[in-house]
């Protein structure tokens, strides 16, 4: 945690004489297919419909699950209050040993975001607290990715990603605090998690347009060795119709 707020503060600080940028408006309302595919023994996937929207104007960027408030916006970094949802955990098992639980809530993920662009990588930092659902633990995450335009039409953005969860935020999805008849007790620790994806975005027509996203995971220890989880490693995919509005 303190190495963190020691490199956000550092970012910060090096960055201050950068110029203000115009951002372009853009509005889009669409449909969002998510396939997640956790970890849990006996309920290795979910999907989800929820409808996308995106809306881009001043300090306001917002997308599908993810909203942003941007109090600096400079050439050469951003920073803002980022607010989230994250269907994580197992709030509509009804299959698998997670049954024999108490239903976890999704995540809800509100805080600070700092966004360093350099020339030929970004670096993206998140220090957010899950007040909903999580336990109210801390998720910090540190991200690398690039953005970039092929074709006029095409954008895409690799990114690879190191995710530091709370022992709160681990202990409330993957722990088990009483013993079932199938279950022994588990009192999950801290977590450092590492991710791969890519985002793609393609202006199919005028005003219509089609993204999508892609992303592997990797578990720490401490999730993969909880006696509710089956799989180290998951992979992941969403994908959005919509049109400019």
């Amino acid at each position: 945690m303190r190495l963190l707020l020691a490199f956000f503060i550092c970012i910060y600080i090096t960055s201050v004489v950068a110029s203000y940028p115009v951002k372009d408006e853009e509005r889009r309302l669409g449909l969002t297919y998510k396939r997640l595919n956790s970890p849990y023994k006996g309920y290795p996937s979910d999907e989800l419909w929820l409808p996308y929207f995106k809306y881009k104007k001043n300090f306001w960027d917002i997308e599908d699950t993810v909203i942003r408030a941007i109090f600096f916006n400079y050439d050469s970094f951003q920073t803002g209050f980022h607010l989230g949802f994250e269907p994580v955990g197992y709030a509509r098992a009804k299959e698998g040993v997670v049954t024999e639980l108490e239903n976890t809530e999704y995540s809800l993920p509100f805080g600070i975001y700092h966004l360093q662009k350099f020339g030929y990588v970004d670096c993206l930092v998140n220090i957010l607290v899950s007040f909903w659902g999580g336990d109210q633990g801390l998720i910090r995450r540190l991200s690398f990715q690039r953005d970039m335009q092929m074709f006029n039409d095409i954008f895409v953005r690799p990114y690879f990603q190191i995710e530091l969860l709370s022992q709160s935020y681990v202990n409330y999805y993957y722990g088990v605090n009483e013993a079932t008849a199938s279950l022994d007790a588990y009192q999950a620790g801290s977590a450092i998690n590492y991710k791969v994806g890519a985002y793609l975005g393609y202006q199919v027509f005028t005003r219509v347009f089609f993204n999508t996203l892609i992303n592997y995971t990797r578990f720490h220890s401490s999730i993969t060795q909880s006696p509710i989880v089956t799989r180290s490693q998951v992979i992941e995919w969403s994908a959005a119709l919509s049109l400019e509005i």
